[in-house]
């Protein structure tokens, strides 16, 4: 039992640990040259505010849904619906608009960078980098693991292979 226990917390701070190494690498990434800005600046009008009207539209759908489950029930169990809106407020803001809102622009960043890269393989991009000698999936490398036992998924790490240092191709995909 205390070596489950002990297990347990060195992973959760190994995998704290790798976290913020993640962090920290990127934060050190946007500042160190060369700066790109008006890339970071497309970007960020990508993620934030070309993402606002989708997000609000449907955070606005789900409370409706939610506030009419919730009336119905409430009518159902104590015949009085007038706390609905105190705890559908406090759902809303608290639980349901932040967990929308980030499975949606996950799910808007990640398919357009999905057709970015799907993009750059049809007309030749990748086909461009390599004949430069510049191989796409060998410079920097993320990857994630997870662990399934039985019917349980769990999520054991999430980093990334800086491996622009290399120079040979062979030791990148030995290290790979």
């Amino acid at each position: 039992m205390i070596d489950t226990i002990g297990h347990q917390v060195i992973f959760s701070f190994e995998t704290t640990r790798q976290f913020l190494s993640l962090v920290f690498k990127t934060v050190v990434g946007v500042f160190t040259p060369p700066f790109r800005r008006k890339e970071f600046f497309e970007q960020v009008y990508f993620v934030a505010n070309q993402s606002v009207w989708i997000v609000a539209f449907c955070v606005t759908f789900a409370a409706i849904v939610t506030i009419i489950e919730a009336s119905f029930h409430m009518k159902i169990v104590i015949q009085n619906d007038s706390l609905v809106p105190g705890f559908a407020a406090l759902l809303i803001l608290r639980e349901l608009g932040s967990v929308l809102a980030a499975l949606l622009m996950t799910s808007r960043v990640g398919a357009g960078l999905a057709a970015e890269v799907g993009s750059m393989q049809v007309t030749e991009q990748v086909d461009a980098l390599k004949i430069l000698g510049i191989d796409p999936g060998t410079t920097i490398m993320g990857f994630g693991l997870i662990k399934v036992v039985g019917k349980t998924m769990s999520f054991m790490q999430l980093n990334e292979l800086d491996l622009k240092k290399y120079d040979d191709h062979y030791l990148k995909l030995k290290l790979i």
